[in-house]
C-alpha cells in the first residue's frame, strides 16, 4: 500500500475545493483509505487528504473513450453484493452523495464505495459494529454513524437475527 498527501485551497468562485488533479489521479489507483484535516492559512481555507492507496494496473484512459477506472471498480463490488446488500449500497450511495454537496466535500472523502459495499454486506446496527468496517475509523463514526444507521434502518428495517 502506498500513501500521498494533497493540499487543497478553497476556490470561493468554485465553491469548494479545487480537487480536479485529486480526481484524475484517483482514476489510476485503488483508494483504501483517506484521512481529512482541514486549516486555514493566510486566511484562506485549505484542506490536507492523506490518502491510502493501491496501484492499478493499466487503468483506462479517458482519451481512449474507455470507461473510468472507478465505475469499473464500483461495478465490481456491486456484482459482489446479493439484491438486499445492493439496495442497501445504493441507498448508502445516494445518503453519501447529499452529505458531500453539504458538507462541500468530495464524495470519496465520506465514505469510499468499497466502504460502502462493506457496510451494506455487513449491516451494523451499532457504533461498535461499524467501527469495526476496514477504513471506517473513530472520526468517520463520531461523523457518520447515525446517518449510515438510520439509512441502513430505512432500507431494510428487520435486521437478522444475532446482528453485531
Amino acid at each position: 500500500m502506498k500513501v500521498r498527501v494533497f493540499t487543497l485551497r478553497f476556490d470561493p468562485a468554485r465553491g469548494g475545493f479545487d480537487d480536479d488533479a485529486l480526481r484524475e489521479w484517483m482514476d489510476s489507483v485503488e483508494v483504501v483509505e483517506t484521512e481529512t484535516f482541514f486549516f486555514e492559512h493566510e486566511r484562506a481555507p485549505w484542506m490536507s487528504l492523506v490518502v491510502s492507496y493501491r496501484p492499478i494496473d493499466e487503468a483506462p484512459s479517458a482519451a481512449s473513450g474507455a470507461r473510468p477506472a472507478w465505475a469499473e471498480r464500483r461495478e465490481g463490488l456491486q456484482r459482489e453484493l446479493d439484491p438486499a446488500e445492493r439496495a442497501r449500497f445504493e441507498a448508502l450511495r445516494a445518503w453519501r452523495g447529499a452529505r458531500a454537496r453539504a458538507d462541500g466535500l468530495p464524495v470519496y472523502l465520506v465514505l469510499t464505495n468499497r466502504q460502502l459495499a462493506a457496510i451494506a454486506k455487513a449491516r451494523p446496527t451499532t457504533l461498535e459494529a461499524l467501527g469495526r468496517i476496514d477504513g471506517v475509523g473513530d472520526g468517520k463514526v463520531r461523523s457518520f454513524a447515525e446517518d449510515v444507521l438510520r439509512v441502513l434502518a430505512e432500507t431494510d428495517p428487520a435486521p437478522p437475527a444475532g446482528s453485531p
